[in-house]
């Protein structure tokens, strides 16, 4: 059981983090909207950035920079071209609302696989994966509960 509730609990995280910043159950009106719409026009400038920034970091090998300044390096590179993607979802958002739920589906494996790798190291990864279905149905159970009280708490939303 103890398994079963460390994993339920990182589940749910990335799915209360998108519930609370981009949906109306949480901030999604003030957060995600306006993000879009006060800076949207800024898209263009974004993606050109982080196209010549990953060019320049394919050209510069950065995938070859094994020493210690240079992972620290590598790390601070990629975390930005990160943080920049994520941004230019979200600044498109008004042209593409799918984006953000897609980016979390992206965002959600890549998030288990960080969990496996940071707790669940020595456990075989088919173990790991066969662990996952009990917590990730919990998780779609606490988030359809939810949403129907949220639905339900005020006649506006339904």
């Amino acid at each position: 059981w103890t398994t079963f509730f460390c994993l339920s609990i990182c589940c749910i995280i990335p799915t209360a983090i998108y519930a609370l910043l981009f949906t109306q159950m949480g901030y999604g009106d003030v957060l995600y909207y306006s993000f879009s719409k006060k800076f949207g026009d800024y898209s263009s400038v974004l993606a050109e950035g982080l196209m010549i920034s990953a060019f320049l970091f394919y050209i510069l090998d950065i995938d070859e920079w094994n020493s210690a300044i240079g992972n620290v390096v590598r790390f601070l590179c990629l975390s930005l071209l990160f943080f920049g993607f994520s941004s230019l979802v979200l600044l498109v958002s008004n042209q593409y609302p799918y984006g953000i739920i897609t980016f979390f589906a992206l965002i959600d494996p890549l998030w288990l696989l960080i969990v496996k790798t940071l707790f669940y190291r020595s456990v075989d990864t088919r173990m790991y994966v066969s662990w996952l279905s009990g917590p990730l149905f919990f998780t779609s159970i606490v988030t359809a509960v939810a949403f129907i009280i949220w639905v339900f708490m005020d006649s506006g939303h339904a």
